[in-house]
């Protein structure tokens, strides 16, 4: 049930909220992280429908990390 378009939007909407719009993409990762976490505390679904996994340096969403990269 991945959706590339959630979260091509979701990128979008972040990428917006800066100056410049452009961030690393390691923090633009972990606020993605961070918004689908707490649609799944407060809304009991997910935003993307990625699996998060745990990396060295923080968790990601393992899907969206492929298209980042």
């Amino acid at each position: 049930m991945f959706d590339e378009i959630k979260v091509s939007q979701v990128a979008a909407f972040f990428l917006n909220k800066t100056q410049e719009g452009r961030m690393p993409h390691l923090k633009l990762m972990k606020l993605m992280y961070l918004a689908d976490r707490e649609a799944i505390h407060t809304m009991g679904l997910p935003i993307t429908w990625d699996c998060p996994v745990s990396m060295p340096h923080e968790p990601v969403l393992s899907r969206t990390l492929d298209l980042m990269n």
